[in-house]
């Protein structure tokens, strides 16, 4: 009795390995990309080249700054 239990779980733990590994080769060599991953991969940014290159962090980009005084901010 205990070597057909023994039995049964290696046989069970060698389909579940088999169907991960054969879940795994369809899923990664014989999957067709979708029309989805064609369109993303041909058109990645289209205006890449248009856009003007802009540090953030030396542009004013706030444009209240000086009209609306922070009521948080700390008097002295």
């Amino acid at each position: 009795m205990y070597q057909k239990g023994n039995t049964a779980l290696i046989i069970l733990i060698l389909l579940v390995l088999a169907g991960l590994f054969g879940f795994w080769y369809w899923n990664t060599k014989l999957r067709q990309p979708s029309l989805g991953e064609q369109l993303f991969k041909a058109e990645q940014n289209p205006i890449k080249d248009k856009l003007p290159k802009v540090d953030v962090f030396q542009v004013k980009t706030n444009p209240f700054k000086d009209i609306y005084p922070n009521p948080f901010r700390e008097t002295k």
